[in-house]
């Protein structure tokens, strides 16, 4: 990969990052979810190794302005990303399988007051830890989400609301 940079131009190089990397990374990534940082830091550093290569940022530099510039999503961002389309839009819109009613209870449930929770959902108390960490991560990741985004029905219109909301936090937090 540092051969190529010096032969294509970026374009062409932002080009093999999404045909050679980013299918990659977004092989299951809610499945990431359940495990720990310390196994999802492998994907995290050859994502930045290659997003560094193909934009000439050096190894000491911060790559948060590169996936901004690019509109790329770090791989911590992809994982958020498609994990709360699937256990939560999909939970929401009633399509997740079977095995999964019943697993989130809104705060709306347990009171009838207006209040600015009403949408959040209520971290699960489970007997398994790995399953509980995976819900809380999800229940945390969907309370942190903005009211506006959350409140939207349309499915494309949610993703699209979702990957701008994900892709702020990403590129100007530090993860």
């Amino acid at each position: 990969m540092r051969k190529l940079k010096h032969i294509f131009t970026p374009n062409v190089l932002r080009l093999l990052y999404f045909s050679l990397i980013h299918p990659c990374i977004l092989y299951c990534p809610s499945i990431w979810l359940g495990t720990f940082p310390s196994i999802i830091r492998p994907i995290r550093v050859i994502q930045n190794n290659a997003i560094r290569i193909f934009c000439g940022v050096g190894n000491q530099e911060s790559t948060r302005s590169v996936y901004r510039e690019l509109n790329v999503m770090p791989a911590a961002g992809l994982r958020d990303f498609y994990t709360l389309i699937f256990f939560i839009y999909k939970y929401y819109s009633e399509s997740l399988p079977d095995c999964f009613e019943g697993i989130f209870c809104e705060r709306s449930d347990f009171h009838q007051h207006d209040t600015r929770a009403r949408g959040d959902i209520e971290i699960p108390c489970l007997v398994s830890n790995r399953s509980s960490f995976l819900l809380f991560i999800v229940s945390k990741l969907w309370n942190k989400l903005s009211t506006g985004t959350k409140e939207l029905n349309n499915f494309n219109q949610f993703k699209s609301k979702l990957r701008l909301e994900l892709l702020g936090k990403y590129t100007f937090e530090i993860h």
